[in-house]
């Protein structure tokens, strides 16, 4: 069944609807859409955050939870999200991470209808703006500039989509670890290294002795 916006089904899923207080307005909502998407006028900024919720995330509370149908779409304002796969009871594998002004949806239902196959976890504390997908849609085909903007997002995640595959097929681990670093060295402070050895595909150790390797080059 898809659950509705804000609605808690497990323990472990509680994210809290933040009311408008000193805290959501020092985030300048509409700024913000504004600096990601600089094509959408102030009304439409106004119009797409009035079509959802600003929504936080506590350190390991779930966004998405894997095999749910929802419909949410969020673009993240604060924080970060891990999506993984869990391989039997307790392994995971991580296939992604986003950040502030990136966003977060189960493709499997947004574009078939199915439960989603991965979980979205926040690593940190997380604020998203979060908006029915489906009701999206229906204003995009009102308005040709919000109509670019999911086109814009979508495009995105494809790009980084086949990135990731390309890195598989041909980069060894230890390439794949420098261009993550070149790529968003902002991250390697903020994400353990356990979990970005699973988004590499290695294990902890051998993270470690990659690491190792390329400080011995430095220096």
């Amino acid at each position: 069944k898809s659950r509705p916006i804000g609605r808690s089904q497990r323990r472990f899923y509680s994210f809290s609807v933040i009311p408008l207080n000193e805290k959501i307005r020092m985030l300048q909502p509409v700024s913000f859409v504004q600096k990601q998407f600089p094509y959408l006028t102030t009304e439409d900024a106004e119009e797409l955050l009035a079509l959802g919720k600003v929504m936080h995330l506590q350190v390991g509370d779930l966004f998405i939870d894997a095999g749910e149908t929802t419909y949410n779409f969020a673009m993240i304002i604060a924080g970060m999200l891990r999506n993984y796969h869990t391989v039997g009871e307790c392994v995971d594998k991580t296939v992604g991470f986003s950040i502030e002004g990136q966003s977060a949806m189960s493709y499997a239902t947004l574009f078939t209808g199915q439960p989603s196959a991965y979980t979205a976890e926040a690593l940190e504390e997380t604020s998203l703006h979060v908006l029915d997908f489906r009701e999206l849609k229906e204003l995009s085909r009102q308005n040709p500039r919000i109509g670019q903007m999911v086109n814009d997002v979508l495009e995105q995640r494809l790009v980084e989509t086949i990135s990731r595959i390309d890195d598989f097929i041909l980069h060894t681990p230890e390439e794949r670890y420098v261009r993550f670093a070149e790529q968003r060295p902002g991250l390697l402070e903020r994400i353990q290294q356990k979990h970005l050895a699973s988004f590499l595909g290695i294990t902890p150790i051998s993270l470690s002795r990659i690491k190792s390797r390329l400080l011995k080059r430095i220096a």
